[in-house]
């Protein structure tokens, strides 16, 4: 049995990871750090090691932004729910606001946060959370408005940093737990008044969609699943994704984590194993995996469309149009991220069909394709409905898994 890590030397190795000095493109790979979905489908952004935040139109494949503002590390994105600006926290604490139609930078949020590692809009657009886990140890809420920073909270270490839907809590997950701050219609933290989760430690937390659960990995290796709706949280479920053994301790925990409902799937990254998993926890198992190609460790940034159909995360290998190693692999940026269909099932399709509210008949014709597994005639069906007919984001999810469907059957 391995003695357990005291906080401080997990901040250490962490540091390890996040920190990296300014670099230039040519001295370095240009790894990619994050890469991040806006809220409607519609667009994928991307940031480096080297400093670059690309965004990419996912209809038309063509890269509508592609800048590098400072030539030093940029860590997380966050996208307004409208998707006319992202946030980009930069190496020296800067938090980067673009405007994405114009290719202009709007402004920037100096922190003075020694790295801005991790960033959240909230949902009516109002607020930005960034977290920290250097000195500042804080967790800092921006209002988007104005852009000016309304509140301060020392939150402890903060790797990940999540609004809930409704915006009324901020969760941060650090080695000294899950905590959960709310915030009023002012924007104004309310101070000492977070409920921490404290046991085992977390690297990152994800919310589901209508805020009544949030899920956590932790430094033991596993996913733990918390029911919010109480006054005090209370764990339902736990999840031994990593399998360590009892009592082990190590580097093989998983550093970041998305979660979409609509497909009840959960991804995280193991930072030890270079791989993208995906976690079906209405049954509780796996059920893909994707290698990361570059063979050093690093935060890896990945995320669900948003009808949780297709998967992007960062591949960081240079990559021909159309290579990969899994059938159903797309590759955006010439390989930097790659696009998959976790785990394509009649059952999955089904339960995207269903999250997009088409109406009735067009419910019905489409939930009849797939009970006959006719996915040629499912597309056809899907690409006849009028644009108007589907949510922003659905038509591209029920395409790729029909898709991915169809050629395993073939």
């Amino acid at each position: 049995m391995k003695q357990l890590l005291n906080p401080l030397v997990w901040v250490l190795i962490i540091l390890a990871f996040h920190v990296q000095p300014v670099v230039h493109a040519q001295e370095v790979p240009d790894i990619t750090l994050a890469s991040v979905w806006s809220l409607d489908g519609s667009h994928l952004a991307r940031t480096s090691r080297t400093g670059s935040l690309q965004v990419w139109n996912m209809a038309s494949g063509v890269l509508e932004l592609d800048v590098n503002p400072y030539e030093m590390v940029l860590y997380d994105i966050a996208w307004s729910p409208d998707g006319a600006r992202i946030a980009v926290g930069a190496n020296n604490g800067d938090i980067l606001i673009w405007d994405v139609q114009s290719g202009t930078q709007i402004t920037t949020l100096q922190s003075q946060l020694d790295a801005a590692i991790t960033l959240d809009w909230s949902s009516d657009g109002n607020y930005l959370a960034s977290g920290s886990i250097l000195d500042t140890r804080q967790l800092r809420l921006w209002d988007m408005r104005t852009y000016e920073n309304v509140a301060i909270v020392g939150t402890g270490d903060t790797f990940s940093v999540a609004f809930s839907p409704t915006g009324d809590r901020v969760a941060t997950a650090g080695i000294s737990g899950i905590r959960i701050v709310p915030v009023t219609a002012r924007g104004v933290i309310e101070a000492d008044v977070y409920r921490p989760i404290s046991h085992p430690g977390f690297s990152a937390v994800a919310w589901n969609t209508d805020g009544s659960q949030l899920a956590g990995t932790g430094v033991d290796g596993k996913l733990y699943i918390y029911d919010m709706t109480q006054a005090i949280p209370v764990m339902f479920a736990t999840y031994d994704i990593l399998q360590r053994p009892q009592g082990e301790m190590g580097f093989e925990w998983a550093m970041t984590i998305d979660w979409n409902a609509y497909t009840n799937s959960i991804s995280m990254y193991d930072i030890e194993h270079g791989e993208v998993i995906v976690w079906d926890i209405t049954v509780g198992q796996e059920i893909a995996r994707y290698a990361n190609a570059l063979t050093m460790r690093t935060v890896v940034g990945h995320g669900f469309s948003p009808y949780g159909g297709q998967l992007a995360y960062a591949n960081n290998a240079p990559l021909s149009s159309g290579a990969s190693t899994v059938a159903s692999t797309n590759v955006v940026g010439a390989g930097s991220v790659s696009l998959v269909v976790p785990a394509p099932s009649p059952e999955r399709l089904q339960a995207i069909t269903d999250a997009c509210g088409l109406a009735p008949a067009a419910d019905q014709a489409l939930t009849a394709e797939i009970s006959t597994q006719d996915y040629a005639g499912f597309t056809t069906q899907l690409e006849a409905l009028p644009e108007t007919a589907l949510p922003p984001g659905c038509r591209a999810d029920l395409l790729a898994v029909a898709a991915a469907l169809a050629a395993e059957g073939q």
